[in-house]
């Protein structure tokens, strides 16, 4: 089970990563998006396992939900 600092981190690496994948596909760098997206998969395959069940509070809980939010928005785009 993950603490609160390791899934902040882990949320922002995806973050970080679907805008690298979103630049990437802006400059149809397939090769490089595939591989982003094994990168993006992997983290966040380990936050469906490591997790907590309790929810975060506090500042903790909304910088998560920032996160997800720009994780939303590189998807949009």
């Amino acid at each position: 089970m993950m603490n609160s600092d390791e899934v902040i981190s882990l949320y922002e690496s995806v973050s970080e990563l679907t805008g690298q994948m979103l630049t990437a596909a802006q400059q149809r760098d397939w090769e490089n998006l595939v591989a982003l997206e094994a990168a993006c998969s992997d983290r966040v395959a380990a936050l469906k396992n490591g997790e907590p069940v309790t929810p975060l509070s506090g500042e903790t809980r909304t910088r998560k939900l920032a996160i997800i939010r720009q994780i939303l928005a590189h998807d949009r785009a």
